[in-house]
C-alpha cells in the first residue's frame, strides 16, 4: 500500500511539474477547412493550427497538420476578421522559415521572423494596427484578426483555412 501510495505522488508530481512549464503560455486554436477560405473551396482537405505564445511574448510555436492535401505550396497567418481575406501577417512555408513534410509542421519563431515576413504593412491597412512582433501578433489573435492558411497547386489563393482563437 505504501509503495502504490509513494507511486501514484510522484507521478502526480510530475505531472505538475510538467504543467507548470505551459501555466503562463498563450495557447491558441484553429480548424482548417476549405468552408472557411474566401470564396468556400469544396475540398476533403482539413487541419488544425496551434500557437502557443510564452508568457514573455518573444516567441511562439507553431504546430500545424493537415490531411491529404498533397501539393501545399504554401502556408502563411494572414490579417483580417473571418470571412474577409487579409494580408500576410507572418510566413510559416514560402515565404517563411517552417519546413513542411507534407502534412505537418512544427517551428518556434521569434520577433525577427515577423520582421522577415513582406508585406507587414498590409496588417496596418487591414485592421488597423501592424503586425511587427510577437506582443502585436498575439493582441491581433486575441481581437480575432489572424487566421491561417493552407495553399495548394490546386488552390494558390488558398486550400484550407482557419481562424486562430
Amino acid at each position: 500500500m505504501q509503495q502504490r501510495t509513494f507511486t501514484v505522488l510522484a507521478v502526480s508530481a510530475v505531472f505538475f511539474v510538467s504543467s507548470l512549464a505551459y501555466a503562463g503560455d498563450l495557447f491558441f486554436r484553429g480548424d482548417l477547412s476549405g468552408a472557411q477560405e474566401e470564396p468556400e473551396i469544396v475540398t476533403a482537405n482539413s487541419g488544425v493550427i496551434t500557437v502557443r505564445a510564452n508568457p514573455e511574448l518573444t516567441q511562439v510555436v507553431v504546430r500545424l497538420r493537415v490531411s491529404e492535401v498533397g501539393d501545399v505550396v504554401a502556408a502563411h497567418l494572414h490579417c483580417n476578421r473571418a470571412g474577409e481575406n487579409g494580408g500576410l501577417a507572418l510566413g510559416l512555408v514560402a515565404p517563411g522559415p517552417c519546413a513542411f513534410d507534407g502534412n505537418h509542421l512544427q517551428c518556434t519563431l521569434t520577433n525577427a521572423d515577423i520582421l522577415a515576413t513582406p508585406g507587414v504593412a498590409d496588417c496596418l491597412a487591414t485592421i488597423g494596427q501592424p503586425i511587427n512582433n510577437i506582443a502585436s501578433l498575439v493582441a491581433a489573435i486575441r481581437a480575432g484578426n489572424i487566421y491561417a492558411n493552407v495553399h495548394t497547386g490546386t488552390n494558390g489563393g488558398g486550400e484550407v483555412r482557419a481562424q486562430l482563437r
